[in-house]
């Protein structure tokens, strides 16, 4: 079982990217047994990543205790940073592109597989993002009203 294990504001939770939905039913026995500090790897509860029908993917938490919980600020958090950890251009360039409402293009394909990690901010500008990439990456952005050109 892989995972990753992350903290927000002075709560840690497990992740499990579960976008084939193998754990469905398991969530609350799961839970219990990962987030035991003495016997399992230790957290306040689990967040399962699983596909939406809505947006890219949505999150499943569940506290340490099995119980469900419909939100928690510190687990969005984490949820954040970790969908866009190792994220590749392309991925990033669909949500700047539903954030901003701007087309992107591409000069070269190759680029779209490029990786970046980082915390995105939804209320930062554009440009902000772009500037960013551009120093962390072979890429460079042009930005002509909301077409955005990536070379």
């Amino acid at each position: 079982m892989e995972f990753i294990k992350m903290h927000g504001t002075g709560n840690d939770f497990i992740f499990l990217l579960d976008l084939d939905n193998k754990y469905i039913g398991q969530e609350s026995n799961l839970a219990k047994k990962l987030c035991h500090r003495r016997f399992g790897i230790g957290a306040d509860g689990i967040v399962l990543v699983r596909k939406s029908d809505i947006a890219d993917v949505k999150m499943v938490i569940v506290n340490s205790d099995g119980s469900g919980a419909n939100m928690c600020g510190n687990a969005i958090r984490c949820f954040g940073k970790y969908v866009f950890e190792n994220a590749t251009l392309e991925e990033i360039m669909q949500v700047l592109s539903r954030w901003y409402d701007i087309a992107v293009f591409y000069k070269r394909e190759e680029v779209k597989k490029l990786h970046f990690t980082g915390d995105l901010e939804r209320y930062k500008t554009i440009n902000d993002f772009l500037e960013f990439m551009e120093i962390g990456g072979n890429v460079r952005f042009s930005i002509k009203g909301k077409t955005v050109l990536i070379e």
